[in-house]
């Protein structure tokens, strides 16, 4: 069994918490499963993850912890952003069988910044953006994040913003 022990403490910020999922694992192969769990001081950020994710297989996992690395090198310049994609996706672009992983509120929200089609995917397309994409997701909501700042994942703050370090709108 694969797994990946969440170690944080309790004066963790968001981006030292989702770091941690790829970093910070104890890796046992034997099956095709792979199992998150929390330490004792783990915070209350991460404390729903084992519920939203429990055990999955072992291509999803993988697929998350690959795009966890590729949303923290793109967004490197603007740390925050990777902090939004953890808290709003889990740094999922897709959902176990494959399909675009789409929000539990919303289902127009997509992909692992959660852009919502409703209100961006025609402005999305004519930017040149295809948010059913990991590049077109991250692309889309770098320009939304030059463009509104971070007033588009306002919804999700309470997670992201654990210093509120922003003013938000």
């Amino acid at each position: 069994m694969f797994i990946a022990t969440l170690a944080q403490n309790s004066n963790s910020d968001a981006t030292q918490q989702h770091q941690s999922v790829a970093h910070a694992q104890q890796i046992e192969k034997s099956t095709d499963e792979f199992i998150i769990s929390d330490d004792d001081d783990a915070s209350s950020v991460r404390a729903g993850l084992n519920a939203e994710l429990g055990t999955v297989p072992k291509h999803v996992a993988t697929q998350i912890i690959e795009t966890q690395d590729h949303v923290e090198e793109y967004f490197a310049d603007v740390p925050v952003m990777a902090d939004i994609a953890y808290c709003e996706s889990r740094f999922r672009q897709y959902d176990a069988s494959g399909n675009l992983f789409r929000g539990w509120v919303d289902s127009a929200d997509v992909g692992v910044m959660q852009v919502n089609e409703r209100y961006h995917l025609e402005d999305s397309k004519k930017l040149g953006y295809d948010i059913h994409t990991v590049e077109g997701n991250l692309g889309y909501s770098r320009h939304l994040y030059e463009t509104q700042g971070v007033q588009p994942w306002k919804s999700s703050a309470k997670c992201w913003n654990v210093k509120n370090t922003f003013a938000l709108k």
